[in-house]
């Protein structure tokens, strides 16, 4: 899924790193910029499945708007594949801390 908004690149980087960051006890793993775009991963403990999960952040300007593609993973424990809504959750904060400067 690709959100668009309407905010400049650096502006999105910054309004998600210090959003994520302060409301989701999530730690910064890494952030890497090349040819003009962002892929930032965050990673946080979700109790409710005893496992980590990460959040991968691709964010870049085609000329028309900001682009982040959010991508989350893990956030399962041992053989079982559900992460009982983990993922979706990281995803969906990302949604919601954009939701206003969203371009339909």
């Amino acid at each position: 899924m690709d959100i668009c908004v309407n905010l400049s690149l650096d502006e999105t980087v910054d309004l998600l790193e210090k959003q994520i960051l302060s409301s989701s006890r999530a730690k910064l793993i890494d952030k890497y910029i090349v040819d003009g775009a962002y892929v930032i991963v965050f990673n946080k403990y979700f109790l409710r499945v005893n496992a980590n999960a990460s959040l991968t952040l691709t964010i870049h300007f085609n000329g028309e708007c900001t682009i982040v593609h959010p991508v989350a993973a893990g956030g399962h424990y041992g053989l079982a594949e559900n992460d009982f809504g983990a993922g979706d959750k990281f995803t969906s904060d990302v949604e919601k801390i954009l939701e206003q400067y969203l371009i339909k």
